[in-house]
């Protein structure tokens, strides 16, 4: 967030394309890891009682 700030302080810098681009990987991260706990839930591999 802190490189989109910058590009909007700065003309024509790679601030903006590298704040996007990390912005998008950290949003694939969380999906990604949210993705699998809903499949560890619905298999049941989480909150086992035994």
């Amino acid at each position: 967030l802190a490189t989109l700030v910058m590009s909007a302080q700065l003309p024509d810098s790679i601030f903006r394309p590298l704040g996007i681009g990390l912005l998008g990987l950290l949003s694939l991260v969380v999906a990604a890891l949210a993705v699998r706990t809903l499949i560890a839930v619905w298999r049941r591999d989480i909150c086992k009682l035994d």
